[in-house]
């Protein structure tokens, strides 16, 4: 007998929203990779908006505990290792929504824009 067994689809992704609540520890994230390789999963998308230390925006995340970059370079090394594509997604109005941040982030736009 020949079983031919292959995925439907070529990616197959979670989205975790880590904005709400607690932001999950990077033990937590390691754990949840090792479980989504297990699953065949090959994408994780990451959702912030406050949980991320934009460097120059600390207003927008300095009471919570967000994710680092050098953390999120940690954890795309881990998902790499595993077959995994980790990907970050922001909702720019929800970040420039959270206290000052819109008027920093705005500033920062016009004075990077290239056009």
């Amino acid at each position: 007998m020949l079983i031919d067994d292959a995925p439907a689809f070529a990616e197959r992704g979670v989205m975790l929203d880590v904005a709400r609540d607690r932001i999950p520890t990077m033990a937590t994230l390691f754990a949840l990779v090792d479980h989504l390789a297990a699953a065949k999963i090959n994408h994780l998308q990451l959702y912030h908006e406050h949980s991320f230390a934009y460097a120059g925006h600390e207003t927008v995340w300095r009471n919570a505990d967000p994710m680092t970059p050098q953390q999120t370079q940690e954890l795309d090394a881990y998902c790499q290792g595993r077959a995994i594509a980790l990907a970050g997604n922001q909702n720019c109005w929800a970040i420039l929504s959270a206290g000052c941040g819109c008027r920093l982030i705005a500033r920062s736009a016009s004075s990077n824009h290239r056009g």
